[in-house]
């Protein structure tokens, strides 16, 4: 395809360059052989394209080659069966034509057109079968003669996004960060409750310009001294933030920034029993709201204040 697009396809007019001169009559008519001749004015070439534009539905074959491909892949966008198909299907075409031709002209040995229809629609099977297509209810596929090599989608896992209260004797926390433009005006909030579901203590801080990491890192180091505080020390904390998360539990290494305050958020980890995971934005909506809260009113201080890390 490459070599077609690019015109170096050894037709005679590219041979003559060389000093080869060689008939120049169609393989298949009495017109001159041309690469655009060969490929889209031609009556094969006209009978295979035909063939298939009937079938998916495609405009009419224009003037030029790169106009005929530009109206097969302007419908292939997406990734549908059937795009996949209007993508597949200009590259084999070109490619049997080709070969057609080169029969003719290296072995004397004529191909027709209802052949060469039957050999791209193989080149299609042997595609699905060693890479299945999706899943499709369009009859075109069985009206080209595609055997039904489909893949079966994946299956939808449905996830209840529901807050849910802690086991025996723990605490919840939900925490959140809004960073108003990134970096912007930023606010955090959250609040802890115990294993009933009910309200023990929350927080809605206004931090200034920070951007969305820091605001983050800032609310989740509020929320866990406010536990401290309260001298909560069996906590579950849940964060819509999973690259905070995986900061914080060491997976990656943090911005230099950050570095302060993840060492922050460490200390205090160690005065209790802190379980981090990851929630759904869903389920954490109220401390989303009071970080919304804080960064939009430019109001608002929580019960505790971060202090500096020691030796800053």
């Amino acid at each position: 395809m490459w070599r077609l697009l690019n015109g170096w396809l050894p037709f005679q007019d590219k041979l003559q360059q060389f000093g080869l001169h060689l008939p120049s009559k169609c393989s298949f008519c009495p017109s001159s052989e041309t690469l655009q001749h060969s490929f889209v004015h031609c009556w094969m070439a006209r009978y295979v394209w035909s063939y298939f534009q009937c079938m998916l539905g495609v405009r009419g074959a224009a003037d030029t080659l790169i106009k005929t491909l530009q109206g097969w892949w302007i419908l292939a966008s997406g990734k549908s069966p059937t795009a996949v198909l209007v993508y597949l299907l200009p590259v084999l075409i070109c490619w049997e034509l080709w070969k057609a031709r080169n029969q003719v002209v290296y072995e004397n040995v004529f191909l027709r057109p209802p052949y060469i229809c039957r050999q791209i629609v193989w080149h299609l099977n042997a595609i699905g079968a060693a890479h299945p297509f999706a899943c499709a209810n369009d009859d075109t596929w069985r009206r080209l003669g595609l055997l039904p090599i489909f893949k079966m989608p994946k299956l939808l896992k449905c996830i209840p996004l529901v807050w849910s209260s802690p086991q025996y004797l723990y605490s919840k926390l939900n925490v959140d960060g809004s960073s108003l433009g990134n970096p912007g005006h930023s606010g955090g909030g959250g609040l802890v409750r115990d294993y009933h579901g009910q309200v023990i203590a929350a927080f809605s801080a206004y931090y200034g310009f920070c951007t969305n990491m820091e605001v983050e890192s800032r609310a989740l180091l509020e929320g866990l001294l406010l536990c401290v505080s309260l001298g909560l020390v069996k906590v579950i904390v849940h964060m819509d933030s999973e690259q905070l998360l995986k900061i914080v539990q060491r997976t990656i290494s943090a911005p230099w920034k950050l570095d302060s305050l993840v060492r922050q958020i460490h200390e205090v980890l160690s005065r209790g029993e802190f379980v981090l995971e990851h929630s759904y934005r869903e389920t954490n909506a109220v401390a989303d709201e009071l970080a919304k809260q804080a960064s939009t009113t430019h109001i608002g201080r929580g019960p505790t204040k971060p202090p500096l890390y020691q030796g800053e």
